[in-house]
């Protein structure tokens, strides 16, 4: 006998025979769209914890050795090195709550060597990290504290980080993001980052600026576009914000996007420079499980990603040559499943969905 498929819905029930049931459905939901998922090249091993951000690290003498570092938070928290192949070749570990990490190359030069550093945040330490790599040396006697003279609780706990090199006079600033933060144009703190003959480095606080929605948002993810000399942050209930990097360019907000093509949070942040002055700005639209696509000269909305990665919080992209499988370099986001993801930049541009 042929039953309607209502009639076949309802026998499923009484048999409750929920997985034909719920194969029914998916097929007819899915039918006449298109949710075929972008597959990573690659997956890391796994860290501990939680992974939550990553940063790319490139090898100049010898590019496929180029590393990937991302942070594992938890209390007992690491920031591990990966290989171009997802395997961890190093880590720092009993870090207390790593949120965001970034890097900084050729920045400062020691007795003729020059230092690569990494930068992470200790949150409820109140503190920033900083450690010279490739080799994940300390260089800041235990941690800098931030945020000094901010109300205790939520106001002290830094987050994001990202780095700025001053292309004039080659100095390098730090942008941190907190857990909360004022409503007055404060909430982003940036400082200049020095470091002496003795390898140590320490901190100067150059400006407060940066605007907040307020409410339950929170500021996490940042991004610099070295380049064009902007800073961009998620303003997570919001939108994109968008200020100039240099500090004597002042604090006022000169653009925002994003504020519809989200189904909640916006998280972290990449740019993809395909020429100079354009490209790509990637924001994680983390509910929906895709990386929204802006334009880079206008921040105007392109399309989205829709990557094997769940609940992608940090993101992060370099477009120099890797190695045979990232020719043409490969964006980098963090999965909930205690992996990172890497994705080539050949494929992905044909992949944008509008």
């Amino acid at each position: 006998m042929v039953y309607p498929i209502w009639v076949k819905i309802n026998i499923l029930m009484k048999d409750y025979n929920f997985s034909i049931l719920l194969g029914l459905v998916a097929f007819f939901s899915c039918a006449g769209s298109d949710n075929t998922l972008v597959k990573p090249d690659v997956v890391t091993d796994k860290v501990n914890y939680d992974t939550d951000d990553p940063a790319i690290w490139f090898n100049e003498e010898a590019p496929e050795q180029s590393l990937v570092y991302g942070t594992d938070k938890e209390n007992e928290g690491s920031v591990f090195a990966f290989d171009l192949e997802g395997k961890i070749v190093a880590q720092i570990s009993g870090l207390n709550y790593p949120n965001n990490v970034d890097i900084a190359q050729d920045c400062y030069t020691l007795s003729g060597v020059k230092i690569d550093i990494l930068v992470t945040v200790e949150r409820p330490l109140n503190r920033v990290r900083i450690f010279s790599i490739p080799e994940l040396v300390p260089i800041d006697n235990d941690g800098i504290t931030v945020f000094e003279g901010e109300p205790e609780g939520a106001f002290r706990l830094p987050m994001g980080v990202a780095l700025y090199q001053n292309q004039t006079d080659s100095s390098v600033y730090l942008f941190v993001s907190r857990k909360s933060g004022p409503t007055d144009g404060t909430y982003i703190w940036q400082y200049e980052i020095n470091i002496d003959s003795n390898r140590r480095a320490s901190l100067e606080l150059v400006r407060k600026f940066g605007r907040f929605s307020g409410g339950d948002s929170e500021i996490e993810a940042l991004m610099v576009d070295q380049e064009l000399g902007y800073v961009y942050y998620s303003d997570e209930a919001y939108g994109v914000r968008k200020y100039f990097a240099q500090p004597e360019k002042g604090n006022k907000e000169i653009g925002s996007f994003g504020q519809s093509d989200f189904t909640e949070d916006r998280e972290g942040i990449a740019l993809w420079a395909t020429k100079a002055g354009q490209g790509y700005v990637f924001v994680s639209n983390q509910a929906a499980n895709t990386i929204n696509v802006y334009n880079r000269r206008d921040n105007s909305y392109v399309g989205y990603l829709p990557l094997s990665a769940q609940e992608t919080d940090g993101i992060e992209v370099i477009n120099r040559s890797l190695n045979s499988t990232f020719p043409n370099g490969m964006l980098v986001i963090m999965s909930d499943d205690k992996t990172f993801q890497y994705y080539s930049l050949d494929k992905l541009e044909r992949e944008i969905r509008r």
